[in-house]
């Protein structure tokens, strides 16, 4: 499983001189918490999704992203808006992003 990115930034006009963390969760740690508290396994939410397991489970480990028709089909399923999942994955790849250009 994913763990969050997590690292310390130093964000002087925002935190007023101290080291403050930023960090974005990635989409299938929250999808695995989802499915914890549902008491769903991941073949389930496949089977009610209408996606490959595989898929799901790559969602999950972070190697493949939450796509619109994933995130209409978590809707569907786990009663979570769409502009979440969206929000979620963009948050998470653009964190990736720009900490991979420090």
């Amino acid at each position: 499983m994913i763990v969050p990115v997590k690292e310390k930034i130093n964000l002087l006009s925002i935190a007023g001189g101290k080291d403050i963390e930023d960090f974005a969760t990635a989409p299938g740690v929250t999808i695995q918490d989802s499915l914890e508290a549902l008491g769903m396994s991941q073949t389930e939410l496949a089977e009610r999704a209408g996606i490959s397991n595989k898929t799901i489970n790559r969602i999950i480990e972070g190697i493949d992203p939450v796509t619109h028709a994933t995130a209409l089909a978590f809707e569907k399923v786990l009663q979570v808006p769409v502009r979440f999942w969206l929000k979620l994955e963009a948050n998470y790849r653009q964190h990736l992003a720009i900490r991979e250009s420090l």
